[in-house]
Order: structure tokens, then C-alpha cells, then sequence
């Protein structure tokens, strides 16, 4: 029983270095990641010749109230809804040509301390195998 114990605990505590390490494997790149989106965002505004841009558009919805607890139907209430439009918008192709090589730039900077929080990540949390 002692044993099972035992062996429990550590696949557990196995379990959450994985999940440990994951996320700080994840946290080292956030950055990069972010700035690969937003560069495949204004490359495909580029290729496709326009863009997006949203903006948040608020509207009453009726619906049944919630915790109602008195006897027959429930009233209608008024809740406020959030919906995000896009709507096509034109694109300056040499500012977003200048935003893809000022992102690209950013991004070659940050690749070197990426690669050294990857290493410390995999120092931190070896492998469980």
C-alpha cells in the first residue's frame, strides 16, 4: 500500500512538470508567437489588398431573467449584448510594409533571449522519462 502511495505521488509530481514546463516553454515564446500572428495578419492584408478593422457595437437582447423563484413564467429582462464588427478598410501598403519590417526586426531581436528562456525552461524541468 505504501508503495502505491508512493508511486502515485510521483506520477503525479511528474504530471505537473510537464504541465510546468509547458507553460514556461510557452511564457519564453509568447512574444515571438504573437509577433508571427500579427505578421501574418498585415502580410495577408497586403496580398488580399485591404483589411479589417472592429469595433465593438452594444445592443439590448430580452430574454427570460434568471433566478426568478416567484410562481408562473419567468419576466423578460434586458441584458446589454457586446458584438465585434469588422468592416473592411483600406490599406497604405508602404506603412504596412514599414510595420512588417520594423515587426520582423523586433522579432530577430527577440529570438537569442527566447532561446535562452527555453534553455533555463529545460534546466528547471528536465525531462520525467
Amino acid at each position: 500500500m505504501r508503495n502505491l502511495v508512493f508511486t502515485i505521488a510521483l506520477l503525479a509530481s511528474a504530471g505537473c512538470s510537464d504541465l510546468a514546463r509547458d507553460q514556461c516553454e510557452r511564457a519564453a515564446v509568447a512574444d515571438i508567437r504573437t509577433l508571427d500572428r500579427l505578421i501574418a495578419g498585415a502580410e495577408a492584408n497586403l496580398a488580399r489588398g485591404y483589411g479589417f478593422s472592429g469595433h465593438a457595437e452594444t445592443y439590448l437582447q430580452r430574454r427570460r431573467c434568471e433566478g426568478w423563484s416567484g410562481a408562473g413564467r419567468a419576466p423578460d429582462c434586458l441584458f446589454a449584448e457586446t458584438e465585434i464588427v469588422q468592416t473592411p478598410r483600406a490599406v497604405d501598403e508602404p506603412a504596412e510594409e514599414r510595420k512588417i519590417r520594423s515587426m520582423e526586426k523586433r522579432r530577430a531581436a527577440l529570438v537569442p533571449q527566447a532561446m535562452a528562456n527555453l534553455v533555463a525552461c529545460r534546466r528547471r524541468y528536465p525531462d520525467a522519462q
